[in-house]
C-alpha cells in the first residue's frame, strides 16, 4: 500500500485531469473512498465501531472540494450534520486543510457560528499551526465556501511544502486528540439533546438573529446550572436572556433567584405524565400558581405547545388525554398527540 504522504499528493495531482474524464468507476475515486480510509484505520488504530472514516469525490459527478471524513459515531455518521475532522482538498488542487468542521447542510449557519466559536473557545490550543478560525481560501463554489465556513480549527498543507509521512500522522493524532477533547466537554457540560434543541427553538421565537448566539449561550449556562443545582442566584446574563429565562416554564423566579419548578419536562429523567399535567395547568390553567409564573399568556401558550410536540416526537412520554383546561386554549392542534 502506498504511504498516506504519496496519496494525497498523487491525487493533487492527479484530479483535475481526473475530472475531464468519466466519473464512473474511476481509479482516482476507487482510492479516496477505499484505499486512503483502509490506509487511515491501519495507521491510527481507530475502532472501526466507534469511528467513520469515508472519502468522496462527489456523488454521481466530481464534486468541487473533495473530502476524507473521520467521525465519531457517537457525534455523527453524516457529514450533514454534526463536528468532525475533514481533509478539505482545495479546488485547485494546490492545497490541503486538515479542518475541525460541522455538517453545513443541517446546521443552521448562527448554530454552526456559535459551535465554531465555541470549539476555540474550550480548546487549549498550543500548537502555532493549528489554526483558529476559518481564515483560508478554498475556492469560489458554493461547496467551498460552505466548507470553510463550517471550520473551526485547521491545519495547513501546501503542495509545494507538503509534510513529512510522520508529520501527517502527528498532525492527525493531534487533531484527533482535540476532537475527543471538545466531546468530552460537551458530553460534560451539555443539556439532553431534546431539552437543547427546545431551548434553541424558544430562543428562535424571541431573538432577532444577530443576538441568537449570545442569548443561546447565556440561557444553556443558566439551565445547566439549574438542572445541576436546582437553584441559581442573580446570574450574570443580559436583560434580554433575562426575560427570556423567566419564560422557560419550568423556571419559578422570586425577586433574583431562579429555582427549578416542582416539574420537570421533555427527557429529564423525573419527567411524567402527571409532572407535564400540573406544568401545563400552571401555564394554561387558572389557578394561583399562574399569578406566581407572571408572563405573557400568548408567549406562554406557544412555550407550552412547544413542549407538548417535543413530549410527543420524543416518544417517552405520550399524551393520552388532556385536561379540560387545555381545550380551552386556541392553540390546541389534535394532530400532535397519541
Amino acid at each position: 500500500m502506498a504511504s498516506f504522504h504519496d496519496q494525497l499528493l498523487n491525487f493533487m495531482k492527479t484530479y483535475l485531469q481526473a475530472k475531464r474524464e468519466p466519473f464512473k468507476e474511476h481509479a482516482l475515486g476507487n482510492i479516496m473512498r477505499r484505499g486512503i480510509p483502509k490506509n487511515i484505520y491501519k495507521q491510527t488504530g481507530l475502532d472501526r465501531h466507534q469511528y467513520i472514516v469515508r472519502g468522496s469525490v462527489g456523488q454521481g459527478n466530481w464534486a468541487h472540494v473533495p473530502w476524507i471524513a473521520v467521525m465519531n459515531k457517537e457525534i455523527t455518521t453524516s457529514t450533514q450534520r454534526g463536528y468532525y475532522l475533514v481533509y478539505l482538498f482545495s479546488e485547485d488542487m494546490n492545497d490541503i486543510y486538515l479542518a475541525f468542521a460541522q455538517g453545513v447542510t443541517e446546521t443552521p449557519l448562527e448554530e454552526m457560528e456559535r459551535i465554531n466559536e465555541e470549539i476555540s473557545d474550550k480548546l487549549d490550543i498550543k500548537e502555532s499551526h493549528v489554526h483558529k478560525g476559518n481564515d483560508f481560501h478554498l475556492g469560489d463554489s458554493r461547496y467551498a465556501v460552505d466548507y470553510r465556513r463550517s471550520t473551526a480549527l485547521y491545519i495547513h498543507y501546501s503542495m509545494s511544502d507538503f509534510p513529512t509521512e510522520e508529520q501527517l500522522w502527528r498532525d492527525l493524532s493531534l487533531m484527533l486528540d482535540y476532537y475527543e477533547q471538545y466531546i468530552e466537554i460537551k458530553n460534560k457540560h451539555s443539556l439532553s439533546e431534546i431539552m437543547d434543541k427546545f431551548l434553541s427553538d424558544v430562543i428562535a421565537l424571541d431573538t432577532p438573529k444577530a443576538d441568537y448566539s449570545e442569548v443561546y449561550g447565556e440561557l444553556k449556562a443558566v439551565v445547566d446550572d439549574l438542572l445541576r443545582t436546582k437553584i441559581v442566584e442573580e446570574p450574570n446574563i443580559s436583560q434580554r436572556s433575562k426575560d427570556l429565562l423567566t419564560q422557560l416554564p419550568f423556571i419559578n423566579k422570586k425577586e433574583s433567584v431562579y429555582k427549578l419548578a416542582q416539574y420537570t419536562t421533555l427527557d429529564l429523567p423525573d419527567s411524567s405524565y402527571e409532572n407535564v399535567m400540573t406544568m401545563l395547568g400552571d401555564i394554561l390553567g387558572d389557578n394561583d400558581r399562574q399569578k406566581e409564573i407572571g408572563s405573557p399568556m400568548k408567549s406562554r401558550n406557544l412555550h407550552a405547545l412547544k413542549i407538548l410536540e417535543y413530549i410527543d416526537n420524543d416518544k417517552k412520554l405520550y399524551i393520552e388525554r388532556l385536561p379540560d383546561f387545555y381545550f380551552n386554549t386556541y392553540y390546541y392542534r389534535n394532530d400532535l398527540f397519541i
